[in-house]
């Protein structure tokens, strides 16, 4: 199916462009002055159900930051990522990724959400866009997008600091190559996830980042 082919360079895409959003403002926030310490993100989540993790984190390397641009009523491409390895070496990493209003106490829709498991025998990628694939049943997606709320909008000095909550939902399939258990007459979701042995998470989590003001327009 095209669509089913066109899902992975898709998510190819959006992970790098994620990436490449997070270098540029590494890059930018290296031409302000030293007079004043960075301030430090941090960012929490709770994975539940066919794979479980809490994570808690804060500063460099561990809440990143990435957006393209911001102004006084919105952002464009803003995304977090949180990362933890534990005792037992396994890595784990929460991103998402929404270009919001700058607006407190609403819910506010994005598309891409992703939870990554790595061990020293396997990865497993859980997204937005594979639970579309395998588990979606409403006609509109509702059910495979990223939903965030601010809960705080604040001055702080060369910075603008953002709190909030989010949730999605992600699955994972071993084999997305495999044509196994395809939906009959496009009926949703287009492959049956529970037949094929794919897995779902349900992340919720929240956030404290703080946007620079070099960034805005």
């Amino acid at each position: 199916m095209a669509y089913i082919s066109s899902m992975i360079p898709k998510l190819l895409y959006q992970t790098l462009f994620a990436v490449l959003l997070i270098i540029n403002l590494r890059s930018e926030a290296q031409t302000t002055t030293h007079q004043s310490k960075n301030p430090v993100n941090s960012m929490s989540a709770e994975v539940s159900g066919d794979q479980s993790m809490s994570m808690n984190v804060s500063g460099e390397n561990k809440a990143t930051l990435g957006l393209l641009k911001f102004t006084k009523t919105d952002i464009s491409a803003f995304s977090l990522a949180g990362s933890l390895t534990n005792s037992n070496k396994t890595s784990y990493a929460v991103v998402f990724s929404i270009s919001p209003s700058l607006k407190t106490g609403i819910e506010q829709v994005g598309d891409l959400g992703t939870f990554s498991m790595i061990t020293s025998k396997e990865t497993r990628n859980f997204s937005t866009d594979l639970y579309r694939l395998y588990f979606e049943t409403d006609h509109e997606n509702k059910n495979s997008k990223v939903y965030l709320t601010f809960t705080l909008i604040q001055d702080a000095g060369e910075y603008l600091k953002v709190s909030g909550n989010y949730h999605f939902n992600a699955a994972y399939d071993p084999n997305p190559d495999s044509q196994k258990a395809m939906s009959a007459n496009n009926q949703l979701p287009l492959f049956n996830g529970a037949e094929r042995g794919s897995k779902k998470v349900k992340v919720n989590g929240s956030f404290t980042a703080y946007l620079p003001k070099i960034m805005q327009n």
